[in-house]
């Protein structure tokens, strides 16, 4: 595996600075000054990236930021208002998807996504850089909305789901456990099945959003 691009790391740092700023803010409308204690009212990438989840990402391909440190008994509906606050990371990387597939359409023509073999070294890496965020915003929604904690989809699935709530209460006490036993099996199937179970929910949640941002373009 090859080092990733410049784009792609300008993507990643982008994405996730503003998917834990969205929590900080929504947290914070809500009631909870945690995050401002914590300085995380910011876009600043310093805030919110950790050493560990860079090197992953530089190295890896795949890594993390620092969660945004929470207190739902701040929250007037304390479960409900959870799940505004956790909806709203993903929610973030949906917008600036959307985003950015509408200034690359009017910068580069509906058909930006499409390699180009004539252009500047600008717009080469300027088209670059819009494939990057979008797929990589896309991707961290999509990854972010499994009902697996401690990822923003266990905090939802209460909610939708009451009789849920004991076993994610249950489960996010063992940190990060549960994502690597999915990782590990995730793995296991791709290396007996050809199958990989978290690429299949990625496209399950991402290929209709495609759909509807290829609509969108037809009409910029």
């Amino acid at each position: 595996m090859g080092l990733p691009t410049p784009t792609f790391l300008i993507a990643i740092l982008i994405s996730l600075s503003v998917h834990e700023w969205a929590h900080a803010v929504v947290a914070d409308r809500l009631g909870d000054k945690t995050p401002r204690a914590a300085g995380r009212l910011t876009l600043n990438p310093l805030a919110h990236l950790s050493l560990e989840g860079t090197l992953a990402f530089i190295l890896l391909g795949f890594g993390w930021a620092k969660p945004v440190p929470i207190n739902p008994l701040s929250f007037r509906r304390w479960r409900f208002d959870n799940m505004l606050v956790a909806l709203a990371g993903p929610g973030s990387n949906l917008v600036l998807a959307l985003l950015t597939a509408v200034i690359m359409a009017l910068i580069l023509g509906p058909n930006f996504d499409q390699q180009l073999t004539e252009g500047t070294p600008l717009l080469l890496a300027l088209q670059q850089l819009g494939h990057n965020m979008i797929g990589v915003n896309l991707v961290l929604m999509a990854f972010n909305l499994l009902p697996i904690p401690p990822l923003d989809g266990s905090r939802m699935l209460p909610v939708l789901i009451p009789q849920s709530a004991e076993t994610m209460d249950r489960m996010e006490h063992s940190g990060l456990l549960p994502i690597i036993v999915l990782v590990l099996v995730d793995m296991a199937a791709q290396s007996l099945l050809g199958f990989s179970l978290i690429g299949w929910w990625i496209d399950v949640v991402t290929t209709p959003i495609e759909r509807l941002f290829d609509m969108i373009m037809g009409i910029v």
